[in-house]
């Protein structure tokens, strides 16, 4: 046969992410230019990865042309045979391992074919005919550094073109009718095999199974097997060199960006005993190097099971990733005990600010939102501390202070959701009073707002007297206001509410509330000026509270009555900033 000169490459790269975006590059560019040059038929690549090869390229012995890519069958009779292995052994062999298979286990392989228990013998470890190529780049990537092991060992990324080998006749696809035979039958086809021009060739088969068992679709996975050596220099392969010291940044990459790890890789019940195997290192154990000190040691534990809480969280594992996120906190706390100068240069502030708004978040999609205030509460102190002693000016303020918004949004609305009025009340005013919000941008209106539905729906529930306060906020908002803003109108139905509610027993004041908001409202209803300043606003709970409210007296049911409609005009006036709102939008 023809050899092929072969493309082989060695990264330049210096890290895992730049390694696996130069790899992606480079078979990208490659298949590209291919396509350019055979117009009539577009290459058609499959991958298969290795840790490291048996025989020393350093050492110059064999050039990669001359490199063979072997069965585990072939390599395991190698070994065994000491004088070598004729094709009828090797064909006895497979016989052999089938028929045991059918005897041993008859339900689990009762309605396989002789290849489908081939199969799913190769991919549980067993050494059979098939080689592993996948048809995803990226997972034939981390086969290539997946064996911690090899670490010190370079890897081999091989990418072969079948189309050329299918052109020559040297290589088919088994059709469905041929897979079902025996194996037997199916090999001694690779080697009978004649052309149109009589000359004997050997012939390789690709085989695409079904799914047999969850890691060959996890995979990708495509089976090459015949009874000859596959000789890399004979086929349309170029290969990537993949330096070992960049194997394990590379098994990260994949891990994070594509979520290629063995954990999913192997995702079955032998695949799980096999990831935790006692040869296979802990994630951890870089933790437990030599020469590196206890805090960093703490600090790499607290990053992987931050990592295993975060993987949980995006599976909504809720419960899994509180236990991983208790150990973090258990961490960072033996950290800040080391009384380490370096704890409190704000990293670590950071860190424990974050692990607090992880557990608070799991704690209310768990609804224990007892568990989540008391985190949210953390998250908030800490901020706020930590914001107190920096100035303003510095870079690293607005990470924190994002965060100590969000605690206080979540905070706002657990307490809302619980009805807790008073605590939510607290929160809005802490906000409001806050110097660092203009930092970020906040908005104090929406929380002065806040304020005044809270007091409103607080003094519903529970009657009790409405400080100056809250009527200078509402003030306040009307006169920094124009009447062509939706804030003004808020402001206004909250200032006629709850001056209404500070008012005992004179249904005549009630009337004059509700004529001087009819008196304002009729102006933008019955106005062509252009409207701006529209925010959503829900009056569901405003609603429900009011629907509550006793109505046992003349005075009380018109109280009612009143608020009925003032609410009504509140929500007609914020209809039709929304509706202008969305007309200027479309």
């Amino acid at each position: 046969m023809k050899t092929i000169t072969t493309t082989y490459i060695t990264l330049d790269s210096e890290d895992g992410y730049s390694a696996v975006q130069e790899i992606i590059k480079y078979v990208s560019g490659l298949i590209s230019d291919r396509n350019g040059k055979n117009d009539d038929i577009f290459p058609q690549y499959i991958y298969r990865g290795i840790t490291r090869y048996d025989k020393s390229f350093e050492n110059g012995t064999k050039g990669i042309s001359e490199w063979t890519i072997r069965s585990g069958l072939a390599i395991r009779m190698s070994e065994s045979y000491s004088e070598g292995f004729s094709k009828n052994d090797f064909v006895s062999a497979l016989i052999d391992l089938t028929q045991r298979a059918r005897k041993e286990f008859p339900i689990d392989y009762a309605d396989y074919s002789d290849l489908e228990i081939l199969a799913d013998i190769q991919h549980n470890g067993g050494a059979t005919c098939l080689v592993d190529f996948s048809k995803n780049l990226l997972t034939a990537l981390w086969f290539a550094c997946s064996n911690e092991k090899d670490d010190k060992k370079d890897g081999f990324l091989f990418c072969y073109n079948i189309i050329e080998d299918i052109k020559k006749h040297s290589l088919e696809y088994l059709n469905p009718t041929t897979e079902n035979e025996q194996i037997k039958t199916v090999l001694l086809n690779t080697y009978r095999y004649t052309n149109y021009n009589y000359e004997k060739v050997e012939k390789f088969c690709l085989w695409e199974p079904t799914n047999i068992n969850g890691r060959i679709v996890r995979q990708d996975s495509v089976f090459l097997f015949g009874t000859e050596s596959f000789v890399i220099g004979e086929h349309d392969i170029f290969t990537v060199r993949i330096p070992r010291k960049l194997k394990r940044v590379i098994r990260e990459c994949l891990s994070v960006l594509f979520n290629i790890s063995s954990e999913n890789m192997y995702k079955d019940s032998v695949g799980l005993a096999t990831s935790n195997a006692k040869s296979i290192l802990m994630p951890v154990s870089l933790c437990f190097k030599k020469n590196i000190s206890d805090r960093k040691k703490r600090l790499r534990l607290y990053k992987y099971h931050l990592s295993e809480a975060l993987a949980y969280i995006n599976k909504g594992s809720y419960q899994s990733a509180l236990s991983q996120l208790k150990s973090c906190e258990k961490y960072l706390g033996e950290v800040e005990s080391m009384n380490d100068h370096h704890f409190f240069d704000g990293t670590e502030n950071e860190r424990k600010i974050n692990v607090y708004f992880y557990l608070g978040s799991c704690y209310m999609k768990l609804n224990y939102l007892d568990n989540a205030i008391v985190e949210f509460e953390k998250v908030k102190s800490l901020s706020l501390k930590v914001l107190d002693k920096r100035n303003k000016k510095q870079k690293d303020i607005e990470c924190y202070l994002k965060k100590c918004l969000e605690a206080y949004d979540l905070l706002i609305d657990i307490s809302y959701d619980r009805q807790l009025y008073d605590r939510a009340f607290k929160y809005c005013n802490e906000l409001v009073k806050m110097d660092f919000c203009s930092l970020n941008g906040h908005d104090t209106r929406i929380s002065e707002l806040s304020m005044l539905e809270l007091c409103v729906l607080s003094n519903l529930m529970q009657k009790h007297e409405i400080s100056d306060s809250i009527f200078s906020i509402a003030d306040n908002l009307i006169k920094s206001e124009n009447e062509d803003s939706y804030i003004y109108y808020l402001a206004l139905y909250y200032q006629s509410v709850l001056s209404l509610l500070s008012k005992e027993n004179n249904s005549q004041e009630y009337k004059n509330e509700l004529k001087m908001l009819k008196e304002r409202s009729n102006r933008i209803l019955h106005s062509k000026a252009p409207l701006r300043g529209y925010i959503e606003w829900n009056f569901m709970d405003i609603q429900n509270a009011i629907e509550e409210m006793p109505k046992e007296t003349t005075i009380e049911q018109d109280k009612y009555q009143i608020m009925c409609e003032m609410l009504a005009i509140v929500i007609s006036v914020r209809d039709l900033f929304q509706y202008l709102n969305d007309k200027a939008r479309n």
